[in-house]
């Protein structure tokens, strides 16, 4: 928990899951078996995967999540507390969360997730950490329940915070959840998901919509209908699970610290580039000199 006189800029609500990764020569059609070439379990879980980049980032991130009492909860746990995350958790009588991760040579996945815990996530608990925490910014995405996450958003915005959502996995999102939220981040699936109609999507939020579009960048529409565009990164990939997060978590922490969305970009595409270059999600999370490095701004500070 936050002791008195700290500061947390960033809350993130989310799932953790305890990854089962299978890597094989290429991913199996429907009805297709094919032999894996190995198997490791990784922490992971997308709002995990997300505040741990965000930490690594240097600002202070409060977890706040649904856990069995399980070795992956423990697991769970343990990860927290030794990234210096401070964490809100309910216990839960179902299993922690699990997924099971197949990738490719060229470092594609698909992913299966078993919501476990994560499914039970309550709202006046989520609501009552926000409060309690009083952070900056709060980002969600959509492993945990959305009636969870808008009461989360509603005692965000009663605090004056950021509600930040990334609308992943794929699928319709209550009109009451966009309408609390302040900044969505989709990718091109997401997006179609939503509608396809960005422009109109990005009206109403106020500040706007980002897509993240793989090896091509991404594009943040903004609530005028103002366009911007960012090249990605070239790295040799090895394994692209947690790329998303990576990015996510990243610019979550730039806006936490008070940098314009503008001026995060570079440091959350750096970071999502660098995700691609290590097996598993947690592992490739890489700390700020690095992601500034890449973003080519060694030594990036941004107001506190």
């Amino acid at each position: 928990m936050t002791q008195p006189g700290e500061v947390t800029m960033l809350l993130v609500i989310g799932s953790y899951n305890r990854d089962l990764v299978l890597t094989m020569a290429q991913l199996p059609a429907a009805g297709e078996t094919v032999a894996a070439a190995g198997v490791a379990q990784f922490d992971g879980g997308k709002g995990s995967n997300q505040a741990v980049q965000a930490a690594r980032c240097g600002v202070r991130v409060t977890m706040v999540g649904a856990l069995g009492a399980d070795g992956a909860g423990q697991s769970a746990r343990a990860l927290w507390a030794a990234e210096g995350i401070d964490a809100y958790v309910q216990d839960c009588t179902a299993a922690t969360g699990q997924a099971v991760i197949f990738v490719d040579a060229a470092g594609e996945n698909c992913i299966a997730v078993v919501a476990g815990a994560n499914g039970a996530l309550a709202s006046a608990y989520v609501a009552g950490a926000v409060r309690d925490v009083a952070p900056r910014v709060v980002l969600a995405q959509r492993e945990v329940p959305d009636a969870a996450i808008l009461a989360g958003f509603h005692a965000a915005r009663a605090l004056g915070a950021l509600t930040m959502l990334n609308a992943a996995p794929a699928g319709v999102v209550p009109a009451a959840l966009l309408a609390a939220t302040d900044l969505l981040v989709v990718n091109e699936g997401e997006a179609a998901a939503l509608g396809g109609d960005l422009a109109a999507l990005a009206a109403g939020h106020a500040l706007g919509v980002i897509v993240t579009q793989g090896a091509a960048g991404a594009t943040r529409i903004a609530r005028d209908g103002a366009v911007r565009a960012w090249p990605a990164f070239a790295v040799a990939v090895r394994d692209t699970t947690g790329a998303g997060d990576a990015f996510t978590g990243c610019l979550a922490a730039w806006l936490a610290m008070g940098a314009t969305i503008d001026a995060a970009m570079p440091f959350a595409l750096a970071a999502g580039a660098l995700a691609c270059t290590r097996d598993g999600a947690v592992p490739s999370l890489h700390g700020r000199a690095a992601i500034a490095a890449m973003a080519g701004c060694p030594g990036a500070v941004v107001p506190a």
